[in-house]
């Protein structure tokens, strides 16, 4: 499970965190994604994260060899992928304008930001219809 304290990176003397890890995905994530995703390996993740008031905000770049099914044949088919994202972590309840000012404001709790489950979720957004079409061609 890949996790960071917010309180960490908001006290720290340093101006940036970097992380660079190896990310296993989850039973449960397998589980959640078997209609479009048959196996993941080699998922890296790339980052670094900055307090700037309110907000931990973290700037990432993930890699990931998967296995999807074709849309067409269903047959499975190889598919790296390679995207960034960025989000912005609150510890508390965010304002309306801070809402409207940010476009990804991600609620934590627990002083815990749970970098795995943003991971998971990005890497099957990212495998679209097209993508498949294209792969099954």
């Amino acid at each position: 499970m890949l996790e960071l304290s917010f309180s960490r990176i908001r006290n720290s003397s340093e101006p940036l965190t970097h992380i660079e890890r190896d990310v296993e995905m989850r039973p449960e994530f397998f589980k959640r994604s078997k209609d479009l995703l048959i196996d993941a390996k080699n998922v890296y993740v790339s980052g670094d994260l900055f307090y700037q008031e309110p907000f931990v905000t973290g700037n990432f770049h993930v890699t990931a060899d998967l296995v999807v099914p074709s849309s067409r044949s269903l047959q499975p088919v190889k598919y790296h992928e390679d995207f960034t994202f960025t989000e912005n972590y609150l510890d508390r309840k965010p304002t309306k304008e801070e809402l409207e000012d940010n476009d990804t404001i991600v609620k934590i709790e627990n002083d815990v930001i749970d970098l795995q489950t943003a991971i998971e979720d990005l890497s099957l957004i990212h495998i679209s219809e097209p993508t498949r079409l294209a792969l099954s061609s």
